[in-house]
Order: C-alpha cells, then structure tokens, then sequence
C-alpha cells in the first residue's frame, strides 16, 4: 500500500481539520482531511461526508470525532464509523504516520 506525504504538523493545529489533495499512482486526485486532535493523536478521513458532497474539512473537530457542517452527521475518526445521522455508510480512513514534521497517510491503491 503505498505512503503519500499530505502535509507538514504547522499545517494542522491540535483541534483542528484541514482539507489537502493527494495525487494517487493511477494520477486520480484524492480529498483527504486532516485531523489533529486535541489529546495529540493524528486521523486521516475522506473529505466528503458520506451523506452528501460536503467536504468534511468543513466541520466541526470534537475530541476525536468530526462532525459535518451541513447536518450534524459524525464520524469516529479512529474506525470512520457513522456516530450521529443523518450518515448511514461510515467514512473511508487512511492510516496516519508522523514523521519528524511530515504526516504521511497510506492509500490502498
């Protein structure tokens, strides 16, 4: 599974989300949000709620789960599993590595 550099640690502040692109071996652009969380540890999501096409990177980061902004639906960012409706599908998770001050997530291709 490859390992795709998405940002640096300054990009994300502890609490926070933040939306990036990955370009992917087949050239297909990949969304994937970003998550700090305030206990420190490090989650990577698909940036689109799995309930409609709203970029997750818009909502809202609570302990270590991530709420959308359009209808309050949330996801646990350790499995993606829905925690809150109106989402019923869990959103996809990628595999987080910190490395010095490089994050890093692996993407099955």
């Amino acid at each position: 599974m490859p390992e795709h550099r998405v940002c640096t640690i300054a990009d994300v502040a502890p609490g926070t989300v933040q939306g990036f692109e990955v370009i992917t071996e087949n050239s297909t652009p990949l969304p994937v949000a970003v998550i700090h969380s305030q206990q420190g540890n490090w989650f990577a999501v698909h940036n689109q709620c799995t309930h409609g096409r709203v970029k997750l990177s818009d909502g809202w980061v609570e302990d270590e789960s991530i709420e959308c902004s359009q209808h309050g639906a949330a996801f646990d960012l350790a499995t993606g599993e829905v925690m809150t409706l109106p989402a019923s599908q869990p959103v996809t998770i990628y595999p987080v590595r910190v490395d010095g001050e490089n994050v890093y997530i692996t993407v099955n291709s």
